[in-house]
This record gives C-alpha cells, sequence and structure tokens, in this order.
C-alpha cells in the first residue's frame, strides 16, 4: 500500500479528520457532562 498514492492520500485525510475529532470531540463531551 505504501507504493499507491491514493492509499497514502487518504491515510493523511483520515490522520487530519482523526486530529480534527480530537481537537472539537472532547470541549463537547466536557459540555454534556458537566
Amino acid at each position: 500500500y505504501s507504493n499507491d498514492p491514493s492509499a497514502i492520500s487518504y491515510d493523511e485525510i483520515a490522520d487530519e479528520v482523526i486530529t480534527i475529532k480530537e481537537k472539537y470531540a472532547p470541549p463537547l463531551r466536557q459540555n454534556t457532562d458537566k
């Protein structure tokens, strides 16, 4: 897969999505817990 450009692109996109989720999800969860 490392030789497949589309796989690498998808990996990078998935990484960015996870980072965004982890940045915005925790505050929402904290507000819900309170």
